[in-house]
């Protein structure tokens, strides 16, 4: 029997559970995943997946549709763990990287001090503007106005060395280049969330970079 082989009536929990896992497996999922048969989920060390609804479709849509339901779960939940990694991971490099790389961001002003306060200045412009240019893409599955937001504020962002914000405005502008609308609407909140911290440190910092002396803020 093939992974959207079905029998002639429903199967049950367990088998239904059974048949999801292995279509998640036979797609690249190579990380530990369990069935709760008490709560009716799949678990992942980053996501859990209640079955309750989608076993619910499944028994009482005609058997024809019935592959496409166990379809389109795999590919949400294959979606749902490449944003969690990228968000696991980009967790970690915000620990290690705290706050606005000053020195960095003074040497790609060419050690200009003012020219470094007006790149701040424009950021603090620009930045709202292209994460509504984001998400207003991704609610409408715009994909040039998706690619064309999403390297805008990447490049925004490596002004300022902020290693966790550029790593999310990089997987944003890869959800882009793939179409992938519904990775992003998952990992938008995440992104918007790492670039307001940008915001706050760089309203911060640019008074004192127009100030005399030739410190820059600490990171």
């Amino acid at each position: 029997m093939g992974l959207f082989d079905w029998l002639s009536k429903p199967p049950s929990r367990d088998a239904f559970a059974k048949m999801v896992m292995d279509g998640i497996r036979r797609a690249g999922e190579t990380g530990a995943i369990s069935y709760d048969k008490a709560e009716f989920l799949l678990v992942a060390p980053n996501q859990k997946a209640y079955l309750g609804n989608l076993y619910h479709e499944f028994c009482t849509v005609p058997r024809s549709d019935r592959s496409g339901i166990v379809q389109r779960t795999v590919s949400q939940w294959s979606i749902r763990q490449g944003v969690a990694a990228a968000a696991d991971l980009i967790k970690e490099l915000s620990q290690q990287t705290k706050g606005v790389n000053w020195e960095s961001a003074l040497e790609n002003a060419g050690g200009d001090r003012e020219l470094l306060a007006e790149l701040c200045q424009t950021a603090l412009e620009e930045f709202p503007r292209l994460l509504t240019g984001i998400r207003r893409a991704v609610e409408e599955c715009d994909r040039a106005s998706f690619l064309s937001n999403s390297c805008g504020l990447k490049g925004c962002l490596t002004i300022f060395d902020v290693v966790a914000a550029v790593g999310l405005a990089q997987q944003m502008k890869d959800f882009a280049m793939q179409s992938q609308f519904a990775g992003a609407d998952e990992l938008y909140p995440t992104l918007e969330s790492e670039v307001n911290l940008v915001i706050a440190a760089l309203r911060e910092g640019m008074p004192r970079m127009r100030g005399p002396g030739p410190e820059s803020p600490k990171t």
